[in-house]
């Protein structure tokens, strides 16, 4: 099949459904065994995790999923850290507010969001109030570019585990001790940001590697263990 030849005999009839049609089927008839979708519009556009539709002569967007998008929120009884629970539904409902550009579009998604977090165990409580907090947000600004992270801040990097709640409490209780001594005060923030690194699982365990993938380091801060 020659691609660049059938693009030739078709540039005349460019821009038409049956000339999109055409050049798929051909695209189809290979010895490849791969077969491609595809979808047309004249009226909206799917791209990304957006759709974009004109209507009135104005371009709306809403959120886009596809057909066959699984419900593959991080379910609420995982073993992860708690504030790294509790900010999924917070970012996933700007996201929502984000891509939004009218308010029923927004409430439409943010009922099947609500849906999708329950299915999940999320507390409503948590749903609530991630909601309520995109929806005071005035969507110019969460289009706009929020400011990076300061890099300059110290980090303690460990492994997730039961007691990984118990460090970070103690450490932020007691990083007023550092800050006390007049000569560590200038050389140490006002405090540390705890990461949680992933932990070993009952994979990890029985099915080794023998390959090591190699990491390099840009945090600045402490490098913890297991606690």
């Amino acid at each position: 099949m020659d691609v660049e030849a059938l693009y030739t005999n078709i540039q005349h009839d460019i821009g038409t459904a049956e000339a999109f049609e055409e050049f798929v089927n051909e695209l189809n008839t290979n010895q490849c065994n791969i077969r491609l979708t595809s979808n047309y519009s004249r009226s909206s556009v799917d791209f990304l995790d957006l759709k974009i539709t004109a209507k009135d002569n104005r371009i709306n967007t809403t959120l886009f999923r596809k057909k066959t998008a699984t419900n593959s929120v991080l379910h609420y009884s995982s073993f992860h850290p708690n504030h790294l629970r509790n900010s999924i539904p917070k970012g996933q409902f700007l996201r929502v507010r984000r891509n939004c550009s009218t308010t029923t579009d927004f409430q439409d998604e943010s009922r099947q969001l609500t849906n999708r977090f329950l299915e999940r165990g999320y507390p409503r409580r948590a749903i609530s109030r991630a909601f309520e907090n995109a929806r005071q947000k005035p969507r110019e600004e969460v289009l706009k570019v929020q400011p990076r992270a300061n890099k300059d801040q110290l980090s303690l990097v460990t492994r997730y585990n039961n007691q990984w709640d118990d460090v970070r409490r103690l450490m932020n209780d007691n990083w007023g001790i550092l800050l006390s001594d007049s000569r560590l005060r200038t050389l140490v923030p006002n405090g540390p940001k705890m990461v949680a690194r992933r932990a070993r699982n009952l994979k990890d365990h029985l099915s080794r590697s023998h390959f090591r993938r190699c990491t390099s380091r840009t945090h600045s801060g402490l490098t913890g263990g297991n606690y």
